[in-house]
């Protein structure tokens, strides 16, 4: 609820819960239903559709209050709960999450991870709803419960840390706010170098010779273990996304962590991106690479370098053309901007990465884009910081989207290039080995709906 490698930890932890003892179980056709509106409904969450999510998930918790399997009730009421927090939809997101809670301590057989999981949704979402002073009690249960779940090391004891320091900094307890996110910012930043250090030694990146990026996602388990990896945004290429996704596997185990249940998990984002025209196993550049390459690898190769040409050939008349109209309203210039934005995108899979900034830069000049604040100029900033992140210079960038995000007008910005700023910023603060500070940018880009 909520890179050259990156990576975005996601402070949702999303646990598989121990079944209770119920007295009154399922028929075998209304499990099997609740196996399958679950799997639907986690189906339909992931891809952003949260109504068709949320009638499932509905479904199916009306299939667990028909017995008396606790369990199966707070584990349906609190997927609503945050589906309905996607949504933006906060009070029935606490209704939820009050329920699944009270259920949860009413058990017989009362699980503290399960607990603890319910009291860190509630106090999450009284804290979205400005409801500060409401939620420091139920979040400092939830510590209590935390601190003897997890280990030390859990990055999910971490992240609980750096929310409930926040949460007192903005009640005025400056110092436990100082204390707790400097133990929490430790513990991420220790995770997660040592998972990018272990991801990076296992990437074997397959001979391909035009740039490309690829995100993973994928769970953390008990002592480090991964599961269900996914490839989320696709290379193009079979072989190239299967090389990401087979250095996730040869990776893990990641850091030893430890919870109480041997279900807990967390989800996790792996971002790799492959600069063919920097990388150093290529010096002589395409050519040379090329003569190795097989003749239907060439012919692909040339084919797409030449669709890509031409497609940067085709954006520059029609920027061309817009300028000589001379753009002065907000959508005229966000819709010149955003086609800037693909010309630069373009140049950076031809590995003409120099000719993208320079590009960027010049039009951040002229009179259109002059006015700061603007949204148009913002959006055309962050831009320019992701073709310089292409070319991995993050030192370049991370002023660019600094500014871009802090300004009154970023709000005004389409969901896209808000998701793509603060992903791109997160991605400079993790170069920069900021990992504790730039998961709070991936949570504020997930939190997006795109």
């Amino acid at each position: 609820m909520n890179k050259i490698l990156r990576f975005a930890y996601a402070t949702t932890c999303s646990a598989v819960l121990l079944a209770g003892a119920a007295q009154a179980k399922m028929s075998s056709h209304d499990e099997q239903s609740y196996r399958e509106l679950t799997s639907a409904a986690k189906s339909l969450h992931k891809s952003k559709n949260y109504k068709a999510a949320g009638e499932k998930y509905a479904e199916a918790l009306h299939l667990a209050e028909g017995t008396e399997d606790l369990n199966k009730q707070v584990r349906m009421h609190l997927r609503l709960g945050e589906n309905y927090y996607e949504q933006g939809d906060f009070a029935p997101a606490e209704a939820s999450f009050r329920e699944a809670l009270k259920i949860a301590q009413a058990r017989p057989d009362a699980d503290e991870s399960q607990i603890c999981e319910c009291l860190y949704q509630l106090s999450t979402i009284l804290i979205k709803e400005h409801k500060d002073s409401d939620a420091k009690p139920i979040f400092e249960k939830c510590m209590e419960l935390s601190q003897k779940i997890y280990s030390s090391n859990n990055p999910i004891l971490a992240v609980h840390k750096t929310e409930y320091g926040a949460l007192l900094g903005r009640l005025g307890d400056k110092e436990s706010a100082a204390r707790l996110n400097s133990e929490g910012a430790q513990v991420i930043n220790a995770f997660m170098a040592d998972m990018s250090r272990k991801i990076k030694a296992a990437w074997h990146q397959p001979p391909e010779s035009f740039s490309y990026r690829i995100s993973v996602s994928y769970d953390v388990l008990n002592h480090g273990k991964v599961k269900d990896i996914e490839v989320t945004r696709s290379s193009g290429s079979a072989i190239a996304d299967k090389a990401a996704v087979d250095a996730v596997k040869s990776a893990a185990p990641f850091t030893d962590i430890d919870c109480k249940n041997p279900d807990e998990q967390f989800s996790m984002d792996f971002a790799f991106d492959y600069n063919f025209h920097q990388n150093p196993s290529n010096p002589a550049g395409i050519n040379a690479f090329s003569s190795r390459q097989s003749k239907q690898v060439k012919e692909e190769t040339a084919a797409k370098l030449k669709e890509e040409k031409q497609k940067s050939d085709a954006l520059k008349e029609k920027i061309a053309a817009s300028l000589k109209g001379n753009p002065t309203t907000e959508a005229d210039l966000m819709a010149l901007s955003d086609m800037y934005g693909e010309l630069a995108e373009s140049l950076a899979v031809q590995g003409r990465y120099e000719e993208g900034v320079k590009t960027l830069s010049e039009a951040l000049e002229k009179s259109c884009f002059k006015k700061k604040g603007d949204p148009a100029r913002s959006a055309l900033m962050i831009h320019l910081a992701h073709t310089h992140l292409y070319a991995d210079d993050a030192r370049k960038a991370e002023p660019l989207l600094n500014e871009a995000i802090h300004t009154q007008e970023f709000a005004r910005l389409a969901a896209k290039a808000k998701h793509s700023a603060y992903e791109d910023y997160g991605n400079c603060l993790t170069k920069n080995h900021k990992f504790a500070e730039a998961q709070d940018y991936y949570t504020k880009a997930r939190e997006i709906k795109q």
